[in-house]
């Protein structure tokens, strides 16, 4: 089986999850391939939200999930959050 899926949403999709509040981003990916090696190509942009990770709050500014390897799943992150720090 061969695959040639396209996947985007509005621009104001959002996501909770447990470790997610109110992520806002949006989806623009193209899979192709067959169900054994997949290849996805394409970004998930992240506008804003917040984030909880090791018992913190990280309020998500703005980040990118890029896939441009065509060859193999390998999703590059990037991410600019703050955080408020207390002793």
């Amino acid at each position: 089986m061969r695959l040639d899926l396209t996947v985007v949403s509005a621009p104001d999709i959002r996501l909770e999850t447990t470790t997610a509040r109110n992520l806002q981003g949006d989806v623009d990916l193209r899979i192709q391939g067959t169900l054994e090696n997949p290849a996805w190509l394409g970004r998930i942009g992240i506008l804003g939200g917040d984030l909880y990770f090791a018992g913190k709050k990280y309020t998500v500014n703005r980040g990118e999930i890029s896939f441009t390897n065509p060859f193999r799943f390998e999703p590059v992150l990037k991410l600019n959050v703050q955080a408020r720090v207390q002793q």
